[in-house]
């Protein structure tokens, strides 16, 4: 709820529906998926979440405010499993099909972490992020993990054990999708997303249904064009 650009973005609602619940409906359609548990923190104001949670009958774990990474390893705590599967609250179009398919390539390729969101190497939309990894990793990177980015964004240990543990980076096959913004971190992110359900319906759809719809409608991506995505080391 402090997010510092759009404070209270995932209890916004969109579509008739907050961020969050939108969020958990996809998290629940991947068939790969077995429980989702909601990760929030112990700051007083984030009691609106835990208010919605328990009103949606979603799993919630409270942890740290700005040590996210221990914050999920306490989720894990609460919720043991050997491998899992990092989603953000901001990100209400995601698409089922994408979670599986970053699992499946998580199972198929033996690596500790897979994900089709690492920096640089970016295929699909901001907004489809989909993280996998290893209840042992996991367990590694809140042990060792020392930077403060590392602790705030969760992963980023991870990924910088590249050249020593093996990782995976899943890439769309569509060229030029990472331009896309479908992420809510501004007014503006929410605008476009508002526009996007409000043409589509609230309903879950594939992603390339979005994409042709903004491709159909280029004007709407001027919404947030501006709108930076911040660096994981900010």
């Amino acid at each position: 709820m402090s997010s510092t650009r759009l404070p209270g973005k995932v209890l916004k609602e969109i579509g008739g529906k907050t961020m969050l619940e939108m969020v958990v409906e996809r998290a629940r359609a991947a068939h790969l998926i077995t429980d989702v548990v909601v990760a929030t923190s112990i700051d007083e104001t984030d009691d609106a979440i835990v208010t919605k949670c328990h009103e949606l009958r979603i799993p919630v774990v409270r942890g740290a405010l700005d040590d996210v990474l221990s914050r999920y390893y306490t989720a894990a705590q609460a919720y043991p499993a050997p491998t899992y599967v990092r989603l953000t609250a901001d990100c209400p179009l995601l698409d089922p099909a994408v979670i599986d398919k970053v699992i499946n390539a998580f199972q198929d390729n033996d690596v500790d972490y897979a994900a089709n969101r690492m920096p640089d190497k970016r295929t699909y939309p901001i907004g489809l992020d989909v993280e996998v990894f290893s209840a042992s990793f996991l367990m590694e990177a809140n042990q060792k993990g020392q930077h403060g980015y590392q602790r705030e964004h969760v992963t980023p240990y991870m990924y910088d054990c590249s050249s020593t543990r093996p990782i995976l980076h899943v890439e769309s096959g569509i060229p030029n999708m990472h331009y896309e913004r479908w992420t809510v971190d501004t007014k503006e992110d929410l605008a476009l997303i508002k526009s996007i359900i409000d043409t589509l319906g609230p309903e879950i759809r594939p992603f390339e249904d979005v994409l042709a719809f903004l491709s159909a409608h280029p004007e709407l991506k001027t919404i947030n064009s501006n709108i930076r995505q911040k660096s994981f080391r900010e």
